[in-house]
This record gives structure tokens, C-alpha cells and sequence, in this order.
């Protein structure tokens, strides 16, 4: 139940910010500065995730193998977005 009235204050919420502003960003290099904050908390809970979930285990060859896959493709697309996608975003959200 507490996740439908998040799910409906979230939603709703948004619907009547667009009505407001009439669908308009007001700040684009915000907005973009935003979403690399919350790709930033997304990434990092990521990496801990895995970290949690290979727990003791990571002594293993296939385990250690994987978490260093993961953590590769973590930075990969770290690097992906803050130096390729968040400049073109912002610039063009300005």
C-alpha cells in the first residue's frame, strides 16, 4: 500500500509540476547536473550491491573474475556518460 501512494505522489507530483511550468525546463544545466547525481548514486549502489552479494565468496577464482567484470563495466559506463553523454546533455538542455 505505501507503495502505491509513493508511486501516486511521484506521479502525480510530476504531472502537476509539467502543468505548472507548462512543460518547460527552467534550469537545463540543472536539470543535467541532477541526473549525474542520482547515475553517480546509481553506479556506487552498483558496486556495493555486487560487493554485498559476493560476500565471502570473492577468495574464488569465477567470483573475484566477475566482480572485477563488473567493476569494469561500472567505470565503463561512468566514463560512457560524464565524458561523452553529460556534456552534449547539458549543452543542449541550456
Amino acid at each position: 500500500m505505501l507503495w502505491t501512494v509513493a508511486f501516486l505522489v511521484d506521479y502525480g507530483g510530476g504531472r502537476i509540476a509539467t502543468a505548472a511550468s507548462f512543460g518547460e525546463v527552467r534550469s537545463g544545466a540543472h536539470f543535467a547536473e541532477r541526473h549525474g547525481l542520482v547515475l553517480i548514486i546509481v553506479l556506487g549502489e552498483s558496486l556495493l550491491s555486487a560487493g554485498a552479494g559476493a560476500g565471502q565468496a570473492v577468495i574464488a577464482w569465477p567470483v573475484l573474475l566477475a566482480a572485477a567484470f563488473g567493476f569494469a563495466a561500472t567505470v565503463c559506463l561512468w566514463w560512457l556518460y560524464f565524458v561523452g553523454v553529460a556534456p552534449a546533455a547539458a549543452k543542449v538542455l541550456t
